[in-house]
């Protein structure tokens, strides 16, 4: 049966505008924190994409619970959007690095074939970013059981939400992405409880219908910008846990209120903003290695500390959409030709057809089960998670 497209333009957009967030953040860290810090907040779209990653992947797989033979589908989805591109990037960074370009501390085999996988280590990955990534994986991998087995899927998140409350009084805050302990520094991480509440809002967006929900966008901006105020201001550690609970329940309250407003047919974003929103994740894997080469030019250092903050975020936003177009998306678009055979369960097909990634996939599709009516498209894709600052 064939359903009406309805994208999440304004989820889609927003995930745009928290990219561009860590582009400045970024920024902020190669110009050495220019304007008194205040670029350093951006960091706040890595909060915003570990909910947005929670809601989206319960959104898409809802249907998927509880249905063991979906579980390879669900994890060629993700493995696919996630890992070719992420190696793409990571071994363009070893390219700067032997070049000059880039500095990195160690690209030793060991290192390179760890950082590839995703595997927690002590130290961070070889393209830095990547360290949300791996928080990614681990979420992806827990509710992998909860298509496996609805009951141990529901038993894993719990006793992984009750570990990270137990551990946070002496779970390490100081870097997360270096870990000089994994359980507790990485599995104990209070960022994995924005995934949390991505499923919560995801449930609540799935039940209930807000009567004004662009106030609840309105007071997840405002969340965001007074978390921001607070940090620059002394009053918060940017690591802390009262800088994840502060954005990651605004970032929450702006995802409910976005995705209940567009559900409402309220809002609806423009064509150059989810444009950037596709490329997100591409963005997110490149800009760091494209700041670092774009501020070792001579005339970027003699620019005033405001144009060179436009010129390197307008460098690093161009060389992502350009990532995502000529590599990105034909990538993505060969590699699901190969993905497994559709599974039928109780004779109701469910498409293998192309699904977002919990980050920034701008592809769609339609699901063969039975869906309401009034349900639109997003909330039958996925994007891949996105990333994360440094």
């Amino acid at each position: 049966m064939r359903t009406e497209r309805q994208v999440l333009t304004s989820i889609e957009a927003a995930r745009g505008v928290a990219a561009s967030a860590v582009v400045l953040c970024h920024i902020g860290t190669v110009l050495g924190d220019p304007f008194g810090g205040m670029l350093r907040a951006g960091h706040a779209g890595v909060d915003f994409f570990f909910v947005l990653s929670g809601f989206t992947i319960v959104t898409v797989h809802r249907e998927d619970v509880g249905r063991a033979p979906l579980l390879l589908d669900y994890a060629w989805k993700r493995l696919v959007r996630i890992y070719p591109i992420y190696w793409i990037a990571t071994w363009g960074a070893v390219g700067l690095s032997s070049v000059g370009i880039m500095e990195l501390s160690d690209t030793g085999a060991g290192r390179i074939f760890t950082s590839l996988l995703l595997v927690p280590q002590h130290a961070e990955p070889i393209l830095g970013v990547a360290w949300t990534l791996q928080h990614e994986m681990l979420f992806y991998l827990t509710f992998g059981v909860l298509i496996l087995n609805r009951a141990f899927g529901i038993i894993a998140f719990a006793v992984w939400a009750c570990f990270v409350l137990a551990v946070m009084p002496w779970a390490p805050t100081d870097s997360p992405w270096t870990h000089t302990d994994l359980l507790t520094g990485f599995v104990g991480s209070s960022y994995n409880l924005e995934f949390g509440l991505g499923i919560a809002v995801a449930m609540v967006t799935k039940r209930f219908q807000v009567p004004r929900p662009s106030m609840l966008s309105a007071l997840g901006v405002t969340g965001l910008l007074l978390a921001g105020a607070a940090e620059n201001a002394g009053q918060i550690s940017y690591l802390g846990h009262t800088a994840r609970a502060m954005f990651g329940v605004s970032s929450a309250l702006a995802i409910w209120g976005l995705a209940a407003s567009e559900r409402a047919g309220g809002v609806r974003a423009g064509r150059f903003l989810v444009v950037m929103g596709s490329a997100s994740y591409a963005t997110y894997l490149v800009h760091v290695p494209i700041l670092n080469g774009a501020s070792s030019f001579a005339v970027v250092k003699l620019l005033p500390a405001g144009i060179r903050v436009v010129a390197l975020a307008a460098v690093a936003m161009a060389s992502g959409l350009l990532f995502h177009a000529a590599v990105e998306r034909p990538l993505l678009h060969f590699l699901r030709r190969l993905r497994p055979h559709k599974v039928t369960i109780s004779s109701t097909p469910i498409s293998t057809a192309s699904i977002r990634d919990t980050i920034c996939d701008s592809d769609t599709s339609s699901c063969g089960a039975k869906f309401h009516p009034h349900q639109p498209e997003w909330s039958r894709r996925a994007s891949p998670l996105f990333p994360q600052t440094r």
